[in-house]
């Protein structure tokens, strides 16, 4: 830890990034990130009482402090050992240098779980928010028929497929991440509504959402 303190300042900046404006906005994001992730209310709904998803919650906070922390330490390390590595590769980059071989091997299956587990679970969101939300894509067919099975699993390849192509042409993972957290927060005050009982129509859910994506794209 002690050769960190040869890195520059800028390092250790928490405006360094996107300046102090780009920081508030994203502890705002962060805060509203939750609501609108479905994975997170998959996990809610999964308790048996809304106590024990409090609960688990408040103790995950501090291995949360500690992922970010650990993620934090180790592009440190990487701007330290591999000054010059490409940002979006520093991570593999630094594997390849510290660990040998076998735990090498363990750390790349750790990492593509992690990447699997995640991607599953946005694309069986995507799928139900189709089968759910859009009529004119699934209401003529019964979801647990055949026919309606074989849809859903098309909207799943389809996603996947978007996904793909999307990461081809635009290959940098910072700038992705934050495209994603930021157009996924036009479905905040959608949410927002919802928690807090305000009346809404199907309707203005929909400009809402869809008035927050054409302002970020305008934006961006």
């Amino acid at each position: 830890l002690q050769a960190l303190s040869s890195l520059p300042a800028r390092y250790f900046d928490p405006a360094g990034f996107g300046g102090w404006l780009f920081l508030a906005a994203s502890l705002v994001i962060g805060c509203l990130y939750p609501l609108i992730n479905v994975w997170e209310w998959q996990r809610v709904y999964a308790a048996r009482t809304g106590r024990i998803a409090s609960r688990t919650y408040a103790l995950a906070i501090p291995f949360c402090m500690a992922f970010v922390a650990s993620a934090c330490l180790i592009g440190l390390f990487a701007a330290l050992r591999l000054p010059d590595a490409n940002p979006d590769q520093a991570f593999f980059a630094l594997l390849n240098l510290s660990l040998p071989g076998g735990v090498l091997g363990l750390a790349y299956a750790s990492v593509i779980a992690h990447i699997m587990s995640s991607i599953d679970s946005i694309f069986v969101a995507v799928t139900a928010v189709v089968a759910t939300d859009l009529p004119s894509a699934m209401k003529t067919l019964p979801e647990k028929s055949r026919p309606g099975l074989r849809r859903l699993r098309a909207v799943t390849l389809c996603a996947g497929a978007f996904c793909g192509l999307l990461a081809f042409f635009f290959p940098s993972i910072v700038n992705l991440s934050i495209a994603a957290t930021y157009l996924s927060i036009c479905f905040a005050p959608t949410m927002l509504a919802a928690l807090f009982g305000w009346k809404m129509s199907a309707a203005s859910a929909e400009r809402s959402i869809l008035g927050g994506i054409l302002v970020m794209a305008a934006s961006w």
